[in-house]
């Protein structure tokens, strides 16, 4: 089965090395905002869903006892390995090569807006989590604006918090269910 991505494995792989340097500032005020959105939240296992190089790892080691970082560049992954980032998996978010409720918290910063079908990866983030679950994603405020997320959100999720931080908004959501 061939999942059909907007920015590929292939463009990802070649920026690896130099990710960190393009996104670390953008990408950890993002943890400060989750990092306030988890408070003194304790968690099992714990999901980062489209690791990348590793970054969310640092709000994620203070509440999980257990991460998997899932990726689709294979240097992203590597890059993340350089930083003793373990529990890596490659996979795409579309198309989680994970079990139906493992995870009690799953994180998916500034990725779901570059899926070519965000809905079918917010649907498998929302599978994999377990009942009462809670979640934070974060899409580019156009593209939420222009395909009305938050009301797609809303159909499955909770939002607990909204917050718009540089060009995202992210989101702390919790399973229906």
């Amino acid at each position: 089965m061939r999942i059909n991505l907007c920015k590929s494995p292939e463009y990802y792989n070649k920026i690896s090395k130099i990710y960190d340097n393009l996104y670390f500032d953008e990408q950890f005020e993002k943890i400060l905002v989750v990092k306030r959105f988890l408070r003194n939240r304790k968690y099992e296992i714990c999901l980062d869903a489209g690791c990348g190089t590793g970054i969310s790892n640092i709000p994620l080691l203070e509440v999980c006892k257990k991460i998997f970082n899932l990726d689709y560049s294979k240097n992203m992954l590597y890059k993340s390995r350089t930083k003793n980032i373990r529990n890596l998996i490659l996979g795409a978010i579309e198309y989680l090569p994970l079990k139906h409720k493992i995870f009690d918290f799953v994180i998916s910063l500034s990725v779901i807006h570059d899926l070519k079908y965000f809905n079918i990866g917010i649907h498998e983030i929302f599978r994999v989590l377990k009942p009462k679950g809670e979640a934070v994603i974060s899409f580019r405020e156009e593209f939420v604006e222009k395909y009305d997320v938050e009301d797609f959100l809303k159909k499955i999720f909770t939002i607990l918090s909204k917050e718009k931080c540089r060009k995202e908004i992210l989101y702390m959501l919790k399973k229906n269910v």
